[in-house]
Order: structure tokens, then sequence, then C-alpha cells
């Protein structure tokens, strides 16, 4: 049975979404289907290889490689804060993870950034944060984030500050 191209959109969806969790089995079972999908002839895929050249990858058809790498070092930030608060490191919080202009914010309040993540990382009862989805526009990113297996879900905003990506906000 032949797909129409629009009935690949949600296995594309699928696929980016699965990138974003790093979650390797499912992009690519997902991937398999995306190339069977392409073709009238599956065994195209498998006899004539001559026929598709580098065309057989599926980033090179799909992924905007810039927009997905942007998406992977946004959840990436989002997994070194989970192991900041994990190893209890405060200092790293601030230094790594949040945005300069946010550690500022605080620092104009009278409140010193890494006490403020000591007592943050002292109240938390869950460190597990799962990204559910990163939205990239420019600059500035939104990640929703899962708190442990039944925690609530968060939106997490950054900025690219230096060449890297940095929390603007935790949650909101």
């Amino acid at each position: 049975m032949a797909l129409l191209v629009g009935d690949l959109v949600p296995l594309l969806d699928a696929y980016a979404a699965a990138c974003v969790r790093s979650d390797g089995e499912m992009r690519l079972a997902l991937a398999d289907a995306i190339l069977q999908g392409l073709s009238a002839d599956p065994e195209l895929l498998l006899t004539r290889l001559d026929l598709l050249g580098p065309s057989t990858m599926i980033e090179d058809l799909f992924v905007d490689r810039a927009q997905a790498g942007a998406e992977r070092d946004v959840a990436q930030k989002v997994e070194d804060l989970q192991k900041a608060g994990e190893d209890r490191k405060p200092e790293d919080i601030c230094s790594e993870i949040l945005a300069s202009a946010l550690v500022q914010q605080l620092e104009a309040a009278g409140v010193d950034c890494a006490d403020e993540m000591e007592k943050a990382i002292d109240d938390a009862d869950e460190f597990d944060l799962d990204v559910q989805t990163v939205d990239v526009s420019g600059n500035t990113a939104t990640a929703t984030v899962k708190r442990g297996d039944d925690g609530p879900t968060e939106t997490m905003e950054f900025a690219r500050e230096n060449d890297q990506w940095r929390a603007t906000s935790l949650s909101g």
C-alpha cells in the first residue's frame, strides 16, 4: 500500500521527537517506516542503492541539521541541570547552565546564586528531568520538561549566550 507524502508528517514529527529524546531504538524504527513510505517499491531501497546515492540517510532528507543540533544542545543543557542537581553542584548551575542575566537578577536582588541553587537542590525531591519537546526559534528556545515519572510538566526557556544555550528561566 502506497503512502501519500502527507501521511509521512506524523512519522517525521515522531522521528524528530525521538532525536530530541536520544531514543535510538525508536529513531531506527521510525526511519525504517519513513524510508519504506518513500518508495512505491520497498525493494528499490534494498536492490538499487545506485539510484539513491547519498539520499539513503534520513537526516539528509528531512532534518535541518542546524535546527536538530540546537534542539540536541538545549536537551543536553537540561541533562546538565539534572546532573548538577544530582551531584549537588549549585556552582555549576550558576556558571554553566543559567544565563548571566538571570544570575545578575539574583545578585541585584541581594541573593547569591549558588546559595539559592543549593536551597533549590535541598528542596528538590526529584532530579529526573525528561525532555518532552524542544522548540528553537533563532537564538531562543523552550523545552517542555517532565519532572520524574509522575511529576509535573514545566517549560524552561533558553537563549544563546557566548555560543552556548543558557537557561533564562527554569520553569514557567
